[in-house]
């Protein structure tokens, strides 16, 4: 039986240990916060195969060690928004990642004028309005979103599908920023 669940916001809590691997069966899953926890694990590569998410968020935990190098089966083929910030990731960050975001990637000038009046929108039901934390609210069928841009948390009414954020910053990579950034929106 497929998962239909779309959003999953544990943010602001004091989970801890491992990242649940069964998260990998919610295949219909386009948001993943876990913003503000104490998750002890490494990068969770894995949640590449979920053919949906948009959004994935891990700041301010304890997500630790080498990303790891690029696996063919786990692409993040709709990534928009990545945010592993304020973790403690080290080394270096693969390019591969950068070269395979294929949802964050330049569009030709006629693709760019198309999509960028459309916004993605998520059908949630209202019920869930109350469930939802202050980080993530759902109103008139969008999602809207906090993130953290250079030290300040900024509202995101909806997510665009021009606007792309990549937030690595407050980990310990080190190396040459890749050359295949440039081709990301």
């Amino acid at each position: 039986m497929p998962n239909n669940l779309r959003v999953i916001d544990l943010g602001e809590n004091q989970f801890q240990a491992h990242s649940p691997r069964s998260l990998a069966n919610c295949t219909m899953l386009e948001l993943l916060v876990l913003v503000n926890n104490q998750i002890n694990d490494t990068f969770p590569f894995w949640l590449g195969a979920l053919p949906h998410l948009k959004v994935l968020i891990l700041r301010s935990n304890r997500f630790h060690g080498a990303i790891g190098s690029w696996h063919t089966n786990f692409r993040f083929p709709k990534l928009h928004i990545i945010d592993l910030s304020y973790n403690e990731f080290t080394g270096n960050f693969p390019l591969e990642y950068f070269q395979n975001f294929a949802a964050m990637k330049l569009l030709d000038v006629d693709q760019q004028s198309h999509t960028q009046e459309k916004v993605v929108q998520l059908p949630i039901q209202t019920r869930t309005i109350s469930m939802m934390s202050e980080r993530v609210k759902v109103k008139n069928r969008f999602i809207n979103i906090k993130m953290m841009m250079k030290g300040n948390v900024m509202v995101y009414k909806g997510i665009p599908y021009n606007s792309m954020n990549i937030d690595l910053s407050s980990n310990t990579f080190y190396g040459k920023i890749p050359e295949s950034i440039g081709a990301l929106v």
